[in-house]
C-alpha cells in the first residue's frame, strides 16, 4: 500500500492498483461510523485536504532514496500536515526529507514500533514498561569494542 490519506474524517487508500487500494478500503468500512474510506487512484485523492500522509510500503526500507510517492503529490497537501513513514531503518527517507521540503511535519515508524513492542512484553510478561524504556532502547547505538 501507498499511502492512507486523513482528513476531515475520512480516509482514502491509494496503491499501486486501485483494485488493491478498493480491496483494502472495503475491507475497513465500518457500519454507521462517522467516517468514509474509499479508493482512489493517486492523481484524484484529495491530497489538498489530508492531515496526515501514512506510508505503509516498504518503499524506502531497503533502499532509502527510494519513495512510494511523487513530490507533486507532497506539494498539493496542506502546510503543517503529517507525513508519517512505516519504516523505521533508516531513520531518514527520502519521503521524509522531501516531506519536510515540501514545509511538512514527518516522523518514522520507530515510534510505532516501540509501542508494539511495549504491548508484546505487556502481553508475554504481565509487566507494563513505559514505552520510553523501549524508545531508548531502539535508539541505543551498541557499545564499541575497545
Amino acid at each position: 500500500m501507498h499511502a492512507l490519506i486523513s482528513g476531515e474524517q475520512n480516509v482514502t487508500v491509494v496503491n499501486r492498483t486501485l483494485e488493491r487500494a478498493q480491496a483494502i478500503a472495503a475491507d475497513w468500512q465500518v457500519p454507521d461510523a462517522d467516517f468514509q474510506v474509499a479508493a482512489l487512484p493517486a492523481h484524484a485523492a484529495p491530497w489538498e485536504s489530508a492531515a496526515l500522509v501514512v506510508n505503509a510500503s516498504s518503499a524506502g526500507l531497503n533502499d532509502p532514496d527510494q519513495t512510494p510517492l511523487d513530490a507533486a503529490f507532497l506539494a498539493r497537501v496542506p502546510a503543517g500536515a503529517l507525513v508519517y513513514d512505516m519504516v523505521y531503518k533508516p531513520a531518514e527517507t527520502r519521503l521524509m526529507r522531501e516531506a519536510r521540503a515540501a514545509g511538512l511535519n514527518a516522523e518514522n515508524g520507530l515510534g510505532m514500533l516501540a509501542h508494539q513492542a511495549r504491548l508484546a512484553f505487556r502481553a508475554w510478561t504481565g509487566a507494563d514498561v513505559p514505552v520510553e524504556v523501549f524508545l531508548d532502547a531502539l535508539n541505543a547505538r551498541p557499545a564499541r569494542e575497545g
